[in-house]
């Protein structure tokens, strides 16, 4: 099953198309068997170990250095399109300010 069906099945995630990224601080929902964005088993991702230790020294250099507010316009509007992975359909729309002092 592909991850977008399993995350859009209305019996694991209610209001599955509403954007909610909230849902994921469920322990049982990440840590179980919903949450697989590298595969499962036996085919699961080589490179899974590196992409999470990469994502987070990344995304923790732009939070020390940025802030990042959604667009207003944006909330509740984002709509996904499936491909190999899952993009945004017309974009996030932030707004994206520097921080004034570096931590």
């Amino acid at each position: 099953m592909s991850s977008y069906a399993a995350f859009h099945n209305a019996e694991d995630f209610p209001e599955p198309e509403k954007f909610d990224p909230t849902r994921f601080l469920n322990k049982e929902t990440v840590d179980g068997e919903l949450f697989y964005p590298f595969g499962a088993g036996t085919r699961i991702c080589v490179g899974r170990r590196f992409a999470m230790l990469e994502m987070t020294m990344v995304m923790a250099m732009f939070f020390r250095r940025y802030e990042f507010d959604l667009n207003p316009a944006t909330k509740d509007k984002v709509k996904a399109k499936s491909h190999i992975t899952l993009t945004p359909m017309d974009g996030v729309h932030m707004f994206v300010r520097q921080r004034r002092a570096h931590l």
